[in-house]
């Protein structure tokens, strides 16, 4: 029965430690419990424990040194006023975001055994016109309280004050901060002009280019009957204006014994309309539409939307285009300053802001005694707010401080302050315990401390609840604002974008080569047609041959056929236009003897075969005719050169 209550004594003792832990280390509704006015030198308030008989029942190996504080009541001291040890209105711990040294307070606590939340204290930071230092509050803090909680550098003087630090919790290595100004890139970017639209996009109008030039020669052939039109059509007003040039050019070309490849306005039309163009020629008109020269003079239907829509795609395009390439010809964004060093700052002789009474400050003072410093009472929105309001060209802080604040629309609402240079000093910081291995035995608070924070940082803890608490802290993406800017602003034009624009002129082609296919159906109907009435004329033509035959029986018989009268369109002669040589036949002339019956069809007919002929003859003539007159001029020409040249010089032709 005895032996039953003893072994159910350590059970409930177990059980209530247990239960005593697990509140301490779940609830955040504590507030600080040890108040001790700040450098006090009463060492009868001081809280800091002894520890010794732990670390004799240590070092005897009863306990390893993980466990060497477990069950122990600590007595932390933190700093009041900073985001990684946060307090709500109440005065309490914030139970939904307690700080970052709060969460590792509570993993060593719950790693190591021991509690803290209902025996902690907290001090407040140095005023700014103070001549005390941090380093000053860390020995008396270390002194009155069992190991202060902060991120307090690891320096040289520091430990000759017997002051020791566990594994770096708080990257605190120096470094330059300023306001970005945007800079030009002067380098020469040779193909700069083509990042306004990616390689598929170029290849497509390449190929859109090429294809354009190809199919606007198909759709540009005229029909017969649009050839014939176009001959006889009135020259436009550039054609008189350049048949008046080429007449000028006539006159000082026979002067010099030349002449001009066109001789009338009518050449210069033929040439216009019976100039063959290549495939080349429509290739190089529409690379020329990409740069906004309209060149074509289509002759069809087709070739007249083809081309609007072609005029249109290079239209878009080079909108595009020249919209896009704006962006990349203005100013980079690329964030800098012209300060890249201290040394840069100091021999400009600009000021450097530092936080004022901490280990960054004397070492700064220290290290460049020839520097302008400008103290600042917080190393983060104070500093930041100083630095973008132009009293001090740079300042100096810690990495994670700046990592920290830089995303936190209070201290960078324009996100333009940035990380100049490299590292001035790497220092690693964490909490502070003073350095008693005999007195009060602290150094095993440091000991135990330092192994489970080694532990974290191998296990990732750390790493992980110091993003956590930068995710909790900021409310922008400085780096992701950038950078999307950056890209709407130099993003190249893709095909998906692009795809539009050549779906139109796709579409504009289609309709094109339609208009052009029942167009030339069309008047291959209508040369059909014509060749209907024609046959239709020969068969009227025939009957009118059967009723000839009636009226010669008639004419037998002795009945008179009433002859037309002499204003009879058969009394009509044709004439001859005297300036062309071309017959215009008002209508074919028949004699009165044959304007009855079969004669008349037959002479009809024959009228009609031989004129047909006389245009055939005459129009070879005509050619003929005008090379013998270019010939005969050219020889004319050469002699009068001949001429000249054996005449004195006082002699002008």
């Amino acid at each position: 029965m005895k032996s039953g209550k003893k072994a159910a004594t350590p059970f409930w003792q177990i059980l209530l430690v247990a239960l005593i832990v697990s509140e301490g280390t779940t609830m955040a509704q504590q507030a600080p419990a040890i108040s001790i006015p700040q450098f006090t030198e009463d060492t009868s308030l001081r809280a800091r424990q002894n520890v010794c008989d732990r670390y004799q029942r240590y070092d005897e190996g009863e306990v390893e040194l993980r466990q060497a504080l477990d069950g122990l009541q600590l007595h932390p001291v933190a700093t009041a006023g900073g985001s990684s040890f946060k307090l709500d209105d109440a005065g309490k711990i914030d139970n939904v975001n307690p700080g970052y040294y709060v969460v590792i307070l509570d993993e060593l606590a719950k790693r190591a055994g021991f509690t803290w939340r209902d025996s902690f204290g907290m001090t407040n930071r140095l005023p700014p016109d103070t001549n005390r230092t941090y380093t000053e509050l860390l020995d008396w803090g270390t002194d009155y309280y069992d190991f202060m909680v902060g991120a307090y550098d690891k320096t040289l003087t520091r430990l000759q004050m017997g002051i020791s630090f566990q594994e770096g919790i708080y990257d605190s290595s120096y470094i330059l901060i300023g306001a970005a100004e945007p800079t030009s890139d002067s380098s020469i970017n040779l193909w700069q002009w083509l990042e306004p639209f990616q390689t598929e996009v170029w290849i497509c109008i390449v190929v859109t280019i090429l294809a354009s030039g190809v199919l606007y020669q198909i759709l540009d052939v005229p029909t017969p009957k649009q050839t014939k039109r176009n001959h006889k059509r009135k020259p436009t007003f550039n054609e008189v204006r350049k048949q008046q040039r080429n007449n000028q050019s006539n006159q000082d070309n026979d002067r010099r014994g030349r002449r001009s490849s066109f001789s009338t306005v009518a050449d210069a039309a033929d040439a216009v309309y019976e100039g063959a163009h290549t495939i080349g020629d429509g290739i190089f008109l529409s690379s020329l539409l990409f740069t906004q020269h309209f060149q074509f003079v289509p002759r069809t239907a087709p070739a007249r939307l083809f081309s609007a829509s072609m005029g249109l795609w290079a239209l878009l395009i080079s909108s595009n285009y020249t919209a896009n390439l704006a962006s990349f010809f203005v100013i980079e964004n690329t964030p800098t300053i012209a300060i890249q060093s201290v040394e840069d700052a100091i021999q400009s002789g600009m000021p450097i802001c530092i936080w004022g009474n901490t280990a960054s400050a004397e070492f700064m003072t220290a290290q460049y005694p020839q520097g302008i410093f400008v103290e600042v009472a917080d190393d983060n929105k104070e500093m930041f707010s100083a630095i973008r309001n132009g009293a001090c060209a740079v300042g100096v802080t810690s990495r994670a401080t700046f990592d920290l604040y830089q995303d936190q629309t209070s201290a960078n609402p324009d996100c333009d302050m940035i990380w100049v240079g490299r590292v001035i000093k790497h220092v690693p910081a964490g909490f502070g315990v003073k350095a008693d291995s005999g007195k009060l035995c602290s150094s095993l608070i440091n000991d135990v401390l330092n192994l489970h924070l080694v532990e974290m940082e191998i296990d990732g803890f750390l790493d992980g609840a110091w993003k956590d608490h930068m995710a909790k802290s900021h409310d922008q993406n400085c780096a992701a604002m950038m950078s999307s800017q950056t890209e709407e602003a130099s993003a190249s034009r893709s095909l998906k974008e692009m795809a539009g624009t050549f779906l139109i002129h796709l579409v504009f082609a289609v309709a094109a080569i339609l208009l052009m296919i029942i167009t030339r159906l069309y008047d291959k109907y209508k040369r059909m047609s014509d060749k209907s009435r024609q046959d239709l004329r020969l068969s009227v033509m025939g009957s009118m041959a059967g009723r000839g035959g009636v009226r010669r029986q008639e004419v037998v018989r002795g009945n008179q056929v009433p002859q037309p009268p002499e204003s009879n369109l058969f009394d009509m002669d044709y004439e001859e236009d005297q300036s062309t040589s071309i017959p215009h036949p008002r209508f074919f002339a028949v004699p009165q003897e044959a304007a009855t019956g079969i004669d008349q069809t037959a002479h009809l007919e024959d009228r009609l075969a031989g004129m047909e002929a006389r245009l055939k003859s005459m129009e070879n003539a005509n050619r003929q005719n005008q090379l013998a007159m270019e010939r005969k001029l050219d020889t004319l020409v050469e002699l009068l050169q001949k001429q000249h040249r054996g005449m004195p010089s006082t002699w002008d032709l």
